[in-house]
């Protein structure tokens, strides 16, 4: 089956973390050193959200209000888990 840039980029939409999973980001964190404490933005949920904006058109942050903040949180914590 054919798949269009625009379906494959709908399908990463809907679910993040199955394309970008939470243990390979922390893996490339680590590689490089990178510590964090465990907080609401951490490295995961910074990456998914920044993924998630740009997907969206790479808008502007003064324009996430469009999609509540809570809608993307949402998403990437059930991607998450």
């Amino acid at each position: 089956m054919d798949l269009t840039i625009t379906a494959a980029i709908a399908r990463i939409k809907a679910d993040v973390a199955h394309y970008l999973t939470p243990q390979a980001i922390k893996s490339v964190c680590r590689k490089f050193g990178h510590t964090w404490r465990e907080r609401i933005l951490d490295p995961v949920t910074t990456v998914h959200l920044f993924l998630l904006q740009v997907l969206h058109g790479n808008t502007a942050c003064s324009n996430v209000r469009i999609r509540p903040a809570k809608d993307l949180w949402t998403q990437v914590q059930r991607s998450s888990g």
